[in-house]
């Protein structure tokens, strides 16, 4: 039993250190003595990201080497929008 609890603490501890791995603190200072701090947490999503932006990013990822025809690409959007 003090095995599995020995276990359950680890992991619970490696989880913690993961999350907080994932927030990002910026802490910026001035010459005149002024602070400035910004943090981010890349848990959460702002937004969801526009129709446009997702076309951008696929037209970016299938034209990679540009070895595809564009139709092919055009045709994938046409058929993915059609289940929105």
């Amino acid at each position: 039993m003090k095995i599995i609890r020995g276990i359950n603490r680890f992991f619970t501890w490696l989880c913690m250190v993961l999350i907080a791995a994932l927030m990002l603190l910026m802490v910026a200072e001035m010459s005149d003595g002024r602070v400035f701090t910004a943090e981010e947490n890349f848990m959460v999503m702002e937004r969801y990201p526009t129709r446009e932006e997702l076309v951008d990013k696929f037209r970016a990822q299938f034209n990679a080497f540009g070895k595809l025809p564009k139709s092919n690409g055009e045709k994938i959007i046409e058929l993915a929008f059609r289940f929105v």
